[in-house]
């Protein structure tokens, strides 16, 4: 079994986001930007 202890689907863009050598706390961190990227770009589409 390799380094992936956490892994989460994004419920977005259904990538699949593994924490690797990352503890539980930063892939929490990891994960909450990834999310917050996802909802960044919704703000521009809608502006149009």
């Amino acid at each position: 079994m390799k380094n992936n202890k956490f892994q989460r689907e994004c419920p977005i863009c259904k990538k699949i986001i593994k924490s690797g050598n990352y503890s539980l706390t930063s892939f929490e961190e990891m994960f909450e930007r990834h999310l917050k990227k996802h909802k960044l770009s919704e703000k521009k589409r809608s502006r149009r």
